[in-house]
């Protein structure tokens, strides 16, 4: 970690056209204020969901993102509304210390599958990450 950079760094992510975000993605399915990400005291990067209409879910780990920090590690493949993103930070930090890009299938290395039940993506062989059911 770089030793220069300040702790408890925070921003908000959110729907592009609403432009009242930090970090802006594209789609109708993010929220206009869908979550924030950050890093804590301990140099450690986390995301929490503010309440949006679709979810956030961090589906390498099959996990749910409720409004308690998560904890994120470099190529965890986030779905943000069910807009598929990997999260990862550079070497050399540069600007707000983050790079969010969309993913690529060629990226992910777990196997997902649609709920039969709810719809949503989930790892294969494990309960829905939404649902629960499975």
């Amino acid at each position: 970690m770089n030793s220069n950079m300040s702790n408890n760094i925070e921003l908000t992510i959110g729907r592009a056209n609403a432009r009242r975000a930090d970090v802006l993605i594209e789609g109708d399915t993010i929220s206009a204020l869908h979550a924030k990400i950050g890093i804590d005291e301990k140099d450690k990067y986390w995301i929490i969901d503010t309440n949006s209409k679709n979810g956030t879910y961090i589906l390498n780990k099959g996990v749910k993102v409720s409004n308690v920090k998560t904890y994120l590690t470099p190529g965890d493949i986030l779905s943000l509304g069910g807009v598929e993103v990997t999260f990862g930070y550079l070497n050399n930090y540069i600007a707000n210390n983050f790079y969010i890009e969309e993913n690529e299938e060629s990226d992910s290395t777990i196997e997902m599958i649609r709920c039969t039940y709810c719809g949503s993506p989930t790892p294969k062989y494990k309960p829905c990450i939404k649902c629960g059911k499975g």
